[in-house]
């Protein structure tokens, strides 16, 4: 399936009476559809893909980018971890290659804490109610790809990141919390242990 079919199939999605499990059966179709480096082909076409193929380090490709829907291609280098945060929407991922641990955390009076947490080894998909604050990281020694979905316009509406380390909740700059994951990795940061994976 290519990137504008992915697109428009998830756009008819939306009319649906619960679109995050409308969206989250479509991402289970297309990641069952294709082997990876085929898939990728398909979704980023051939010379985006061949760059992608192997390389170890964060890249997200958008494929739509609306008020009402945000789809893109994440590749997440061995490594990669990203500090606490919120979507302000449902979201849907679908891990296609590798894995992605989720660590899910709630607020307790002031405080944030993880909750419970969530490995999704490929081929899985992973739907997030609209409250979810959760921190991903990869723990493999190879890439981690997969296609995540939101149901508003991720990159531009006000959103919350928590410090890594203080877990104190900032508004969401994209400067900072790219700086912040870019620190963990050096560091070597893993997320902590939680709960019952769900």
């Amino acid at each position: 399936m290519s990137g504008d079919m992915l697109v428009r199939r998830a756009r008819d999605a939306l009319r649906a009476a619960e679109p995050a499990q409308s969206i989250g059966a479509l991402l289970r179709e297309t990641i069952a559809a294709a082997p990876p480096r085929e898939l990728r082909r398909a979704l980023l076409g051939v010379e985006a893909a061949e760059r992608m193929d192997g390389t170890p380090r964060f890249g997200q490709h958008l494929l739509v980018d609306s008020p009402e829907l945000t789809i893109f291609h994440a590749t997440l280098p061995p490594g990669f971890v990203n500090a606490p945060h919120d979507h302000r929407t449902w979201a849907v991922v679908a891990v296609y290659e590798g894995e992605e641990r989720n660590v899910f955390y709630e607020r307790r009076d002031d405080a944030l804490v993880p909750e419970a947490s969530l490995v999704a080894t490929a081929p899985r998909v992973v739907v997030m109610r609209d409250d979810t604050i959760h921190a991903i990281e990869n723990r493999l020694p190879t890439p981690s790809y997969a296609i995540h979905a939101y149901g508003n316009a991720h990159f531009h509406v006000a959103r919350s990141m928590w410090h890594p380390e203080t877990l104190r909740e900032e508004p969401r700059d994209e400067k900072i919390f790219a700086a912040w994951s870019r620190d963990m990795i050096a560091r070597g940061v893993r997320l902590p242990e939680a709960g019952t994976p769900r």
